[in-house]
C-alpha cells in the first residue's frame, strides 16, 4: 500500500497559499480568518473521502472513517459498525496554526500526513481500523500567548477558567474568540480525553534542527523532548564615568553577562548527552566566577 504522494504534497501547498503574509512565510493564527479558511479546506477534503469531521469547543478538530457497514452473514443486512466504540484508538496528527511568517510544513505534515493515510487506507477498503486525525488548536499560542492550549484543554490543565483569563493582544478573550468561530459551548466532559481510550499517538514532523542532517539520516524516532526553562538573572554593576574610570577599576554589568552566556554555551557543548536532551542533575548546576 501507497499513498499518493503528488496529491499529499498538492494539499500542503495549497494550505501554504493561505497567510495573512504572501511571499513571506506562513502566518495563519489560530481563530483567525486564514485559519478558518484552512479548517474550511481540511473539511472538504475528509468529507469527500467519506470521513467525518467534528471539532469541540476549543476549536480542536477530529477526522475519523465514518462507520463501516458491514455484511454480517448470506442472506443477512448490513449492520454499522462504529469501530471507535469496541477498541482503543490510534490518534494521528499535528497543528495548522503557525507562529508570525513561519514555515509551510511546520504541523501541516503531520496534518496532511495523517489525511492521506487516512484516504489511503479507505481506497484500499482498509476502514475498520480505529484511526483518528486530529488538528490541535492554538499550538503555537501566536493568538493567545499560551503554546499548546488545545492540548491543554484535552488534558484537563486548562479547564473553564482559562476561557476568560486568556486574552489577545486586543483584550478578547479566548471563549469570546470561541463563539465568534461558532464552536460549541464548552462542557469539560466533551473536551478532555478518556486517555485509556487510546492506544498510540503519532505526530509526523519535519525535522527543526539538524541532527538528522549532521547525521545522514531521513528519519527519526523522537524518545526524549528537551524540556525548557526561562530564568530571568540580575546582574549590578557600578555606574561611573566612561572617560575617568580606569578599565581595571571599571565594575560593569555587561562584562558580567558576557561570561555567563559564554559559560553557558561551554556547559551545553561539552556535555557528552547533549545530542539526546538527557542532561544529568550535575550539569544543570554550575559555579561562575565573574568580575566583581
Amino acid at each position: 500500500m501507497k499513498i499518493n504522494g503528488d496529491r499529499m504534497l498538492s494539499d500542503m501547498k495549497a494550505l501554504r497559499e493561505i497567510t495573512d503574509t504572501p511571499r513571506s512565510g506562513v502566518t495563519r493564527f489560530s481563530y483567525s480568518q486564514k485559519d478558518q479558511e484552512a479548517r474550511a479546506y481540511i473539511t472538504r477534503a475528509a468529507e469527500s473521502a467519506g470521513f467525518t469531521v467534528r471539532t469541540d469547543a476549543i476549536g480542536n478538530m477530529f477526522i475519523r472513517f465514518a462507520e463501516a457497514a458491514l455484511q454480517a452473514g448470506e442472506g443477512t443486512s448490513a449492520a454499522v459498525k462504529n469501530v471507535y466504540s469496541e477498541t482503543k484508538r490510534i490518534v494521528v496528527g499535528s497543528h495548522i496554526d503557525t507562529v508570525r511568517n513561519g514555515g509551510w510544513l511546520d504541523g501541516v505534515y503531520g496534518v496532511v500526513a495523517g489525511l492521506e493515510t487516512m484516504r489511503t487506507l479507505s481506497e484500499d477498503g482498509t476502514v475498520t481500523l480505529p484511526l483518528e486525525l486530529v488538528n490541535f488548536a492554538e499550538e503555537e499560542g501566536s493568538n493567545f500567548g499560551s503554546t499548546m492550549t488545545g492540548s491543554k484543554f484535552i488534558t484537563g490543565i486548562y479547564g473553564e477558567e482559562e476561557l476568560d483569563k486568556l486574552r489577545n493582544d486586543q483584550g478578547v478573550s479566548l471563549r469570546k474568540m470561541l463563539q465568534r468561530c461558532g464552536f460549541p459551548e464548552y462542557k469539560r466532559e466533551e473536551v478532555v480525553w478518556d486517555f485509556e481510550q487510546v492506544r498510540a499517538m503519532l505526530e509526523l514532523h519535519i525535522e527543526q534542527g539538524p541532527v538528522l542532517e549532521r547525521k545522514g539520516l531521513s528519519i527519526g524516532i523522537v524518545d526524549v523532548v528537551y524540556g525548557m526553562s526561562v530564568l530571568e538573572v540580575t546582574l549590578k554593576g557600578v555606574g561611573n564615568h566612561a572617560g575617568a574610570t580606569p578599565m581595571i577599576d571599571r565594575r560593569d554589568a555587561l562584562t558580567a553577562a558576557a561570561v555567563c552566556i559564554g559559560e553557558a554555551e561551554r556547559i551545553a557543548k561539552e556535555d557528552p548527552e547533549r545530542d539526546n536532551g538527557s542532561y544529568s542533575r550535575q550539569n544543570q548546576r554550575f559555579c561562575l566566577t565573574v568580575p566583581t
